[in-house]
This record gives C-alpha cells, sequence and structure tokens, in this order.
C-alpha cells in the first residue's frame, strides 16, 4: 500500500483540511473488509471471504497471519494452520498483537506477535443439527451475547462485528445484540447497551441506551468509545460517569443539512468515523449523502 504525502484543500467554510491518501499496490487482496496499520505502514487486513487476516509490508508484500482460507474452525494454534469463519474486524495495541471478530464462529480472537492465535472471548461450540452437504458446521449461539461480569471465555457471543482497543488494552466489540461489550483481564462485561432494539434519547446510564445496530467503534484521545448507532443514524459517546452522549445526527437521512454548527441537526447514515489522535476531531463518513465530514472537537458537546 502505497500513503501519499500531505494534502492541504480547502472545505465549503473556507477552512484548510489536512489529509492523506492511500492505495493499494498488491492487486491479490480480496474482500477486503477491515484493516489497521502500524508506525512503520504495514497494514494488517481482513479479508473476509478468504477467512484470513493478511500483513501488507510498506513493499506490497503480502504475508498470511492467521487463516487457512478454509471455513471453518479447528481451534488455536499458529495463525497460518487456523480455520477462521468470516472475520470482520481487526485492531492493533500497543505491544503489537491484533484483535479480530471470528464473526462466523461466535468468538473473540487474538494473534500474538509470535504469530499464535488465541481465542479470548466467546466459547465455540459445534452445532450440533442436521447438515446438508457443503454446510460449514458453527455454533450458532441461542439469545443475546452474554458475560456480565463472568470470565470472557464461558461467554456466549453472537455474531461479533466491530473490535477496538483502548491505550489500558481493554477490548470493546459489538454484536447482533445491540449492546458494546468489554473484556478485560479476562473478564467480559457488558459497557453499554440495553439490548433493546430501539432509541430512548441520551444522558444517562449507558448501560440503559436503547440502540439499533451498533458498528463501528473507535477511542478517542481522551480515551472515550464513539460508536456508530447505524439504523438510529447516529454517532455516539460513553462519558466518563457512564453515561451515553450523542454526538452528531438527528436521526433521520433525508435532507442535506449544513452541520458546521450544530452537529446534533446532521441527517447523517454514518458508515465509518476515526479521531485524529492529537486534535481530538472526529471524521465520519455519511453513505446517505456520500460526504466526508470532520467534526471538531471544540464543536462536540
Amino acid at each position: 500500500m502505497y500513503i501519499t504525502p500531505e494534502i492541504n484543500r480547502p472545505n465549503s467554510a473556507a477552512e484548510s483540511i489536512k489529509y492523506r491518501l492511500f492505495w493499494v499496490k498488491h492487486t491479490g487482496l480480496e474482500n477486503p473488509s477491515s484493516f489497521t496499520m502500524d508506525r512503520e505502514l504495514n497494514f494488517y487486513v481482513v479479508e473476509k471471504f478468504k477467512h484470513r487476516l493478511v500483513k501488507i509490508d510498506k513493499d506490497g508484500q503480502k504475508t498470511v497471519l492467521a487463516g487457512t482460507g478454509q471455513q471453518g474452525y479447528n481451534g488455536d494454534g499458529k495463525g497460518a494452520s487456523v480455520h477462521l469463519n468470516l472475520p470482520t474486524d481487526v485492531t492493533r495495541d500497543s505491544q503489537g498483537n491484533l484483535y479480530f471478530t471470528d464473526t462466523g464462529n461466535h468468538l473473540i480472537r487474538k494473534i500474538t506477535p509470535d504469530g499464535m492465535v488465541q481465542t479470548i472471548g466467546g466459547k465455540y461450540v459445534i452445532d450440533d443439527k442436521p447438515q446438508k452437504e457443503g454446510d460449514v458446521p458453527s455454533f450458532l449461539p441461542i439469545g443475546d451475547t452474554t458475560g456480565d461480569g463472568k470470565p470472557a471465555l464461558e461467554a456466549q457471543v453472537n455474531i461479533p462485528n466491530q473490535i477496538t482497543v483502548d491505550p489500558n488494552g481493554v477490548i470493546y466489540f459489538t454484536s447482533k445484540s445491540n449492546t458494546i461489550r468489554m473484556i478485560k483481564n479476562g473478564i467480559m462485561d457488558k459497557f453499554a447497551g440495553s439490548g433493546t432494539t430501539g432509541y430512548n434519547k441520551d444522558d444517562f446510564d449507558a448501560k440503559l441506551a436503547h440502540f439499533n445496530e451498533p458498528t463501528d467503534l473507535a477511542v478517542g484521545p481522551d480515551n472515550l468509545i464513539y460508536f456508530i448507532d447505524s439504523k438510529n443514524f447516529r454517532i455516539r459517546r460513553v462519558d466518563p460517569n457512564g453515561f451515553i452522549r450523542d454526538i452528531a445526527g438527528l436521526g433521520l437521512i433525508k435532507e442535506h443539512v449544513d452541520v458546521l454548527d450544530n452537529p446534533l441537526i446532521a441527517q447523517i447514515a454514518p458508515t465509518a468515523i476515526t479521531l485524529d489522535p492529537i486534535s481530538g476531531d472526529l471524521y465520519l463518513y455519511d453513505n446517505s449523502h456520500r460526504f466526508l465530514y470532520r467534526l471538531d472537537n471544540k464543536n462536540r458537546k
């Protein structure tokens, strides 16, 4: 992959926006669903439908870190010998560990710097229902994601999706259960979300908040968790007091509304977010109007 020098362009408010572009030199990537990178400009990419994670170095060389390419589950072990099942998202900590959602196996897993795959959340139980020819046996959990204050390896994880890790090594992930769970010191606990589909406003305990398909997660330089509540068409945050806070989005997507003064009236369908690690500015892609927005840190509650 190649990263351009810094580019400066004015936006609609005549402000200067600085950014870089990247593109893939290596043409062998198939269906990448997520990537992260390190300070040496190595990229770590999820090839979802190839059931593996790969590393692309700055010279474009591709190395398989996890996954044989065969869909399924065969336990933990050396990365290139482990079967994965539709992995979705990947993140990296400061120690060089990679964390990813093994979505089809309903597991949270880790790749250590020495190349070992370890399950750190969820338990795999083979589906004992009769299989059709060509089916991949898997564990389809009955009910919601669990793990409230108990060992993460005893928890049930229902279709984990997006994942991030904070500077203290605490892992956060979303799942089909309309919650955000965290794993800390081997214990899985609820971080946010009631588990009920809907929207019941903000400024109260985040564990009581209703979500509607939370997706992308990001850690800000303030060490707070920001996320997309996708079907509620909002970007939200969990404050230091544990309260849920709406950051952007009105809950509608019909009109294109100028959001420079008040991001809470924006009609957006956010699909990806990231935060500038120095300024704290939040960048979001609005899929409904095909805009990339920058939400200035001083213009947030």
